[in-house]
């Protein structure tokens, strides 16, 4: 945190001479800050929206301010896990900046999870995540890509009969007031979010003599409502969450994904990494999930063949190779699996696949 400092506002020469024009007027000397004078972060404190606008690390400029519930405001990255329920194998980890919400990241990990699910001859068909994942780029990716999904909407989300005394009408695309004026489709508005909203408003006309006027129209004299573009896979998604297969995927997510999370932040370094940038990051996460699956896999091998592979016949016998040789090949196509994705960027993770596979 000591490493932050602001971000040059000023990037050409137009913009600085306007600000030169803008504060000509001499400040009093007591009202200059100090350059060198960083605020300290205060615990517990709320990282404003436009905070990462404003700072950032040099030494790390992938880093992002966020902060949790309890804790302080640190320097961080988002990590995002995907995780099969059958096996609880994780299928792909990424790395994302700590500002960006988890609904747009997740296009970007099913695409990547998609991709090694096919080398091995797999499809996805449902996704289960939790309520931070509900957002329009999330539903719009699963619609387009015909993938079921079961993710708890985020308040206010579910229904078009949230708004009390307003009924919508499907068929004109529309909303009617409780002095029957219309609600009709004005424009699109995209919000700082990345969202895109759907505009319905009244006109001024309509709502002149509205006897609700004063406590139902803004200041410029009209109603107006935003949906967003995604709104009716967001009632569909709640209407299937509300079903008895949601309210399992709900419970089942919970005991597969949260139990992968503490093992990688209790037992293989994944609290706190030692890099610096989103591309070494993601090689600690890599290499993390590499070493969780590799433990699921010596756990999934039966009793019978550890011993013999601790009991090696004196003559090496075709059964015990045969069997470490399949043994081996498994590991190998799980790491071939998580490596394909970095392989322009990291060619070097296949060196360990390469060395298990040519001594057979």
């Amino acid at each position: 945190m000591s490493s932050l400092v602001e971000r040059e506002i000023m990037n050409d020469a137009a913009t600085y001479g306007k600000q030169l024009d803008d504060h000509n007027d001499e400040a009093p000397a007591g009202d200059i800050p100090d350059e060198n004078t960083k605020p300290k972060p205060r615990k517990n404190a709320k990282v404003d929206k436009k905070a990462n606008s404003k700072r950032y690390s040099p030494s790390d400029p992938d880093a992002r301010l966020s902060v949790k519930p309890g804790k302080t405001t640190r320097l961080n990255y988002s990590a995002h896990v995907s995780v099969d329920t059958q096996n609880h194998v994780i299928t792909h980890i990424q790395a994302f900046h700590a500002d960006k919400g988890d609904a747009p990241c997740l296009p970007e990990i099913l695409t990547h999870v998609a991709g090694n699910l096919k080398d091995n001859g797999m499809e996805i068909e449902d996704v289960l995540a939790d309520t931070g994942y509900s957002g329009e780029a999330a539903l719009l990716f699963l619609a387009g890509n015909h993938i079921k999904g079961f993710i708890p909407n985020r308040p206010g989300c579910q229904s078009r009969e949230s708004r009390q005394g307003f009924s919508y009408d499907g068929e004109q695309d529309r909303y009617v007031c409780p002095e029957g004026k219309y609600l009709t489709f004005h424009n699109f508005k995209k919000a700082e979010n990345d969202n895109t909203h759907k505009i319905y408003r009244t006109s001024v006309k309509d709502c002149r003599d509205c006897p609700l006027k004063s406590t139902c129209a803004n200041l410029q004299g009209f109603k107006v409502f935003k949906d967003s573009v995604a709104k009716d896979l967001y009632i569909e998604m709640h209407e299937r969450m509300q079903t008895r297969q949601g309210s399992k995927a709900r419970k089942v997510r919970q005991s597969t994904v949260e139990p992968v999370l503490g093992t990688l932040i209790n037992f293989t370094g994944m609290k706190q990494v030692n890099t610096k940038g989103l591309e070494l990051a993601n090689k600690c996460m890599i290499m993390a999930a590499i070493a969780y699956n590799l433990k699921k896999l010596v756990n999934g091998i039966p009793a019978k063949i550890r011993r013999r592979k601790r009991k090696l016949p004196g003559n090496h016998s075709d059964a015990v190779i045969n069997t470490l040789s399949a043994c081996l090949l498994k590991i190998a196509n799980i790491l071939t699996a998580f490596s394909i994705d970095y392989k322009s960027k990291w060619p070097n993770n296949h060196l360990l696949c390469n060395l298990i596979i040519q001594p057979f």
